[in-house]
């Protein structure tokens, strides 16, 4: 019995589909990366990248490597910077980076700072965020102004900043309790990642100042209370999935 050339066509696009799915659902296959420069860690990229979204993500993260270098070769001639990167989520469906700063550059005291970066393994791009929660929880979500696909999310939502305060203040039993509830100039931009170690998203205060940085978290949101507050099932499965199976690394710790 022969097969009809539209009968084939349906068979061909099934099976682009099927393997498109089956990649965004295995684990990512990254190599480490020449370091930006010594004590300055690149962000590692996805090996062989077989689809037009692995190439958007390496694309992406060559990017952010290029924002840093400008920025650390003012500092000391690279002497005062350190950069570790982890993946805290390798697949499926979604990858997550986060890279840990420490820096003195002469002034008054040294700094540190997290950068996250979230890719949608399906479209290469930047997470979306504001699809992933319902509709009331995120006001505004976006890279800073003038940023692009190679630089973090800012999250603007004051349920979520809620949530953060309490889960913080809840875990940490500091002195910050105050300083969270009541961040007074500093802003409420958060920042966040899956964090498949845990099994939950991290909320970070992105624009705590120097003198409370120590306070800014991060905060991990386990998927169990993200499910009863409607986040997106598919990614809160993924997140699940990766924790079950190891999908993570610790480099910066």
């Amino acid at each position: 019995m022969g097969i009809s050339g539209h009968s084939l066509a349906l068979a061909l696009v099934g099976c682009i589909v099927a393997a498109i799915a089956r990649a965004d659902d295995a684990r990512v296959v990254l190599r480490d990366a020449k370091p930006v420069a010594h004590g300055i860690a690149a962000f590692p990229k996805i090996v062989a990248p077989k689809s037009e979204a692995a190439t958007r993500v390496n694309r992406a993260l060559e990017g952010a490597d290029a924002s840093v270098d400008r920025v650390a070769v003012d500092c000391n001639h690279y002497k005062g910077w350190h950069r570790t990167v982890s993946v805290t989520m390798g697949g499926p469906r979604y990858l997550s980076l986060l890279a840990s700063d420490d820096w003195y550059c002469g002034g008054a005291y040294p700094d540190t700072e997290f950068t996250a970066l979230v890719f949608d393994l399906s479209t290469g791009a930047p997470i979306d965020w504001m699809k992933l929660f319902p509709a009331d929880f995120i006001g505004k979500a976006g890279p800073s102004p003038g940023g692009g696909v190679s630089d973090p999310i800012g999250i603007e939502s004051p349920r979520l900043w809620d949530l953060f305060v309490k889960t913080a203040n809840a875990a940490e039993h500091d002195d910050c309790n105050d300083v969270r509830s009541d961040p007074s100039g500093s802003g409420t931009r958060l920042m966040i990642w899956p964090n498949a170690k845990d099994g939950g998203i991290d909320l970070f205060a992105a624009e705590f100042p120097h003198v409370v940085k120590a306070c800014a978290g991060p905060a991990t949101l386990p998927t169990a209370e993200l499910r009863k507050l409607g986040a997106d099932a598919a990614l809160l499965d993924a997140i699940d999935e990766a924790h079950a199976k190891g999908w993570y690394d610790d480099r910066k710790q």
